[in-house]
């Protein structure tokens, strides 16, 4: 009965926590300026340092080992739930990452609230995930359990996000067209 139990809770964990994956990922690719394909969710500011230089991530097109990942929660401030924010670099399908590529974020912490952290991107990471899940004592070791158990789920979660994200860039950039071109000359439509 308790074996039971436990599988329960972890299988409903996981299922909540690769839904807090896509929303926090599409908090990070979303356009604030259009909500027509956006989850609600709370937003996730992402930054990456390089060479001196600071861009936001989605002027970056791949993460390099060293580089910095500044990552700010902007929750608001009558958050009245504590979420926990996991960073993890994944290096692969079928190579689970190791203990210290995980990296366990407070979003209750004043200056994490105002400040966000930075994350050094450790050699051999292939892709960078943020996860939000709210703190229930112990959500951040059953998180690690889940990413490393099976990183092929969370590598592939990543990369169908991202194949959306591009399609929504596609889509945002042919819609801006059509609307140009609807105001100076309706009749090439």
């Amino acid at each position: 009965m308790l074996l039971r139990e436990s599988v329960w809770k972890l299988s409903k964990l996981r299922a909540a926590v690769l839904w807090l994956l896509l929303v926090s990922a599409c908090a990070i690719s979303a356009r604030p300026e259009t909500a027509a394909f956006d989850l609600i969710g709370p937003k996730v500011d992402v930054r990456v340092q390089r060479g001196g230089k600071t861009l936001p991530i989605a002027e970056v097109p791949n993460l390099q080992a060293g580089d910095r990942v500044w990552v700010h929660p902007n929750l608001p401030d009558s958050q009245s739930v504590r979420y926990l924010m996991g960073i993890v670099f994944l290096r692969g399908a079928t190579n689970p990452p190791p203990e210290n590529w995980f990296t366990r974020v407070e979003t209750w912490n004043k200056a994490v609230r105002e400040e966000g952290v930075y994350v050094a991107v450790p050699d051999e990471a292939e892709e960078a995930i943020v996860l939000l899940a709210p703190e229930t004592g112990g959500a951040f070791n059953t998180l690690r359990a889940a990413v490393r158990g099976k990183p092929g789920a969370f590598v592939r979660a990543t990369q169908d996000l991202l194949q959306a994200s591009l399609d929504r860039a596609r889509l945002d950039r042919y819609l801006d067209a059509v609307r140009e071109t609807s105001a100076s000359d309706p009749d090439q439509l």
